[in-house]
């Protein structure tokens, strides 16, 4: 009879098998018509902790919209600045991209959101299009490090080239059920007792090619 592999085995034994991550929406922040008004944040179910704190802004009546005033043809409103984390003592997440459903009022400003995640920035995204629901800035964040904690700084700044501040407001909305996405590949941690037992039968099976 052929000798059981005893990696696979082992792996048997456990109940783990080692896959593919699976690719999903990791975290949403979206406005909520409740009662009451207010952002609502869903984490996947392999988040173990999670907690936003946006208090820049207001609620619209409606619910659908989470909105920042601007100057409106005063002085521009720079500095805003907020956050999001999310952690897991079970999983590992490896973060692909980050979205955020906008709606900006202007005659001619702009508005840059700066993105950095557990303190690596990936990048600025500007507002292009204007008085349209359901645009879309995008990061690219491939480039952050895989791990089971994240730390995430929204940094918002309103810009007019030519230094009117002719923009009203900006929004986070959930017009299409949107809002602000975090997207990437999660992947089980090994229960202590399995990555052991796998680590004894790859010395197991070393020690066996060597006799």
């Amino acid at each position: 009879m052929k000798p059981l592999n005893v990696i696979t085995l082992g792996l048997a034994i456990a109940g783990f098998t080692v896959g593919a991550a699976n690719a999903a929406v990791i975290y949403t922040l979206q406005p909520d018509s409740g009662p009451p008004l207010a952002l609502k944040g869903t984490a996947d179910s392999s988040v173990t902790a999670s907690s936003f704190n946006f208090d820049e802004g207001g609620m619209d009546g409606g619910g659908d919209r989470y909105f920042y005033t601007l100057a409106g043809n005063a002085a521009l409103r720079t500095g805003i600045s907020e956050t999001i984390s999310f952690s897991s003592t079970t999983h590992e997440f490896d973060l692909t991209s980050i979205t955020w459903s906008y709606y900006l009022f202007s005659s001619g400003g702009r508005v840059d959101v700066n993105v950095s995640v557990n303190g690596t920035d990936i990048g600025t995204q500007s507002t292009v299009t204007t008085n349209a629901f359901d645009q879309i800035l995008t990061w690219d964040a491939s480039s952050v490090a895989t791990a089971s904690t994240y730390n995430l700084v929204f940094s918002i700044d309103e810009v007019d080239p030519g230094g009117a501040g002719r923009a009203t407001f900006f929004e986070l909305q959930d017009q299409n059920s949107t809002g602000l996405v975090i997207n990437g590949d999660i992947t089980a941690i090994p229960e202590p007792s399995s990555a052991a037992l796998l680590g004894l039968g790859g010395l197991a099976l070393i020690l066996r090619r060597r006799k």
